[in-house]
């Protein structure tokens, strides 16, 4: 019975194939959904580490997903859509959001500080957890599209606004970028011939760090593969740039491990080689820049990985393997600029620290309480003072981390460029490619004190949690909590205040619900974009963001609208201070970034904690 109402009610094509279980007392509602496209959609290839886990114990949102996809390598036609509707009495908007994640996650752990957060501004949000959690991009842009078309059709509304993640800002580029029947011709030829068009239906896409430019991080700090590969461990569910490791030298090649199947230039990462850029003309090879000292320098094979050859204990086919793999996706899209009719804006985040683990007061004096420790903090603190600081200005912003080095509770991404730990700002502020057809920027921001995980889960929401000892309970820290209650760090609401902008619509391109093989959009008319808005933005006045959770509570009163503006911080370039701290939330694993699942965790922590509250209350 759902199937046949999802038939007669849904996007030809895209039906709904399920309901799928909730996570209580979030409001999620989850659905599986499958496109009609067998000559774009393919099984792609999973590595044991890229299928989903079936582990009863997992509360953020993996165990959903699985069972919703009922099986842990699921066909690229399938998708599942997540919906997050809006609070009680909040004011109705007219654009729906759609929320798309990174890699090697899925939507709910990924995005539900920010989909709570729209929630308690008042927006119907929804978000995707694709089949493959680092697969093609063009197929997943093809799923997109068919998602756009279903929320318009659900909510009447003429456009979606979009907020894309990592490395979902390329698959939402690409469906944007769609315009003409030979776009990606040569890059990718499936989605060239039966990939859909761009159809004139998105008002505002806010890319949060997204590669724009690509990366090569995997390629560029090339220590890294023994720990995406499982030289000392279990792989991560990242690719490698090594496509052999040899842990007695590649002098005695017999006790080589084959690491062909985990290579970037493989089947099982498509995705992640649709990334890829040869960077070296923006940022000096760590292993080629003494100032970055020993952490740096002492990188294995840094050249040959580069390069592509054998190594002291590698072998690589190196970055150009990999970008001919993708397609050379970047070098095509910055080529093809996004459909003129889009609203542009671009977020970037400057702190390199990424976490591993929480941090309390026991932690952190363990951490320090051994001779070996204060050897540590010696060299971390010479490396801050030697290279960092000439790297990132800003280092002060976020020099409060520097203790969850010291415990091993966090870990330094990327250093040889300003960046958020994952993606050069460069990379994610670059919009020569994105606006090369008319499409402008009408914001930017650069959060200098949050790293790649952060930048959407950082604000009021994230800062009660943490600051809240009786619901966070081990994972207490009144550091990040203030952290993340400074306005100049809170991305989730610099994110809900773009979305509220007002914005006139204007017409829309027809759906076409087919591959289109020929006319296309090429000679269409779009509407003018609206009033060009600062890069910086005005301020939204003095209310202070809201404090506590009665709002994840269904029942409890929303705050008002203007308690969720906050200014937009800071013109670009110029430093913006803030708490340090550690942090949790964010999604995007790719390149072998692990962030632990606290975000979502936290959320239903305190949900029920919010429950239990107003319970004892009514008592």
């Amino acid at each position: 019975m759902n199937l046949l109402a999802a038939v007669l009610l849904a996007v030809p094509g895209f039906v709904q194939v399920r309901p799928c279980d909730d996570i209580e007392p979030l409001r999620w509602k989850t659905a599986l959904y499958e496109a009609d496209r067998p000559a774009l959609f393919t099984q792609e290839v999973f590595l044991p580490e890229t299928e989903w886990a079936d582990n009863p114990a997992d509360v953020t949102g993996g165990q959903v997903v699985r069972r919703c996809f009922d099986e842990g390598a699921p066909h690229s036609r399938r998708v599942v859509v997540h919906h997050y509707p809006p609070a009680a009495f909040t004011p109705p908007r007219v654009r729906p959001v759609l929320l798309i994640g990174g890699a090697g996650d899925n939507a709910l752990r990924g995005l539900s500080f920010l989909a709570v957060a729209l929630s308690r501004a008042g927006f119907n949000s929804y978000a995707l957890t694709f089949a493959h959690n680092q697969g093609d991009n063009f197929l997943q842009a093809e799923q997109i599209a068919n998602t756009v078309a279903l929320l318009r059709e659900e909510t009447g509304a003429l456009r979606v606004d979009v907020v894309a993640y990592s490395k979902g800002a390329m698959a939402a580029r690409i469906y944007a970028s769609h315009l003409e029947p030979n776009d990606f011709a040569g890059t990718h030829p499936t989605y060239a011939e039966h990939g859909t068009r761009y159809r004139g239906d998105l008002g505002r896409m806010i890319f949060v760090g997204g590669a724009h430019s690509g990366q090569d991080i995997i390629f560029r700090w090339s220590a890294s593969n023994l720990i995406s590969g499982g030289a000392s461990g279990t792989p991560f569910n990242s690719p490698t740039s090594w496509s052999a490791y040899y842990p007695q030298t590649s002098a005695v090649p017999l006790t080589g491990v084959d690491w062909s199947d985990r290579v970037v230039s493989g089947d099982a990462f498509v995705g992640q080689a649709q990334l890829l850029a040869d960077l070296r003309g923006v940022h000096t090879l760590p292993g080629q820049n003494p100032t970055l000292g020993l952490y740096a320098t002492s990188q294995l094979d840094y050249l040959t990985t580069y390069e592509g050859g054998l190594g002291f204990v590698s072998l690589s086919p190196g970055i150009q393997a990999g970008i001919e793999r993708g397609g050379r996706t970047v070098e095509r899209l910055q080529e093809k600029g996004v459909a003129p009719d889009v609203e542009l804006y671009l977020v970037a985040g400057g702190n390199p620290i990424l976490s591993v683990g929480g941090l309390n007061s026991s932690l952190l004096e363990s951490g320090w309480g051994d001779l070996d420790s204060a050897e540590r903090r010696a060299s971390w603190e010479a490396l801050v003072r030697d290279g960092l600081g000439s790297v990132f200005p800003w280092y002060e912003s976020f020099s409060a981390d520097l203790p969850r080095l010291f415990a091993g509770t966090a870990f330094l991404g990327e250093i040889s460029g300003p960046s958020d730990g994952l993606v050069f700002i460069s990379s994610a502020q670059d919009d020569s490619g994105l606006t090369s057809r008319g499409a402008r920027v009408f914001g930017r921001q650069t959060f200098e004190a949050l790293n790649h995980s952060e930048l959407v889960a950082a604000g009021q929401l994230a800062s009660t949690f943490y600051g809240d000892p009786e619901l966070a309970g081990g994972l207490y820290d009144a550091e990040l909590a203030a952290k993340y209650a400074e306005p100049a760090n809170q991305s989730v609401e610099w994110i809900i205040e773009v979305l509220s902008r007002a914005t006139p619509e204007g017409p829309v391109t027809p759906p076409d619900a087919g591959a289109p093989t020929d006319g296309g959009l090429a000679d269409a008319e779009f509407p003018p974009p609206g009033p060009r808005l600062p890069d910086a933005g005005p301020a939204m006045g003095d209310a202070e963001p809201p404090g506590d959770a009665e709002a994840m509570d269904a029942d409890a009163p929303a705050p008002k609208p203007e308690d969720l503006g906050v200014p937009i911080v800071g013109a670009e370039g110029e430093p913006r201070k803030g708490a340090g701290g550690d942090r949790f939330g964010g999604s995007c694993n790719a390149q072998g970034v692990g962030v632990p699942p606290h975000g979502l965790w936290g959320l239903l922590v305190l949900a029920v904690g919010t429950l239990r509250k107003n319970r004892r209350r009514a008592r």
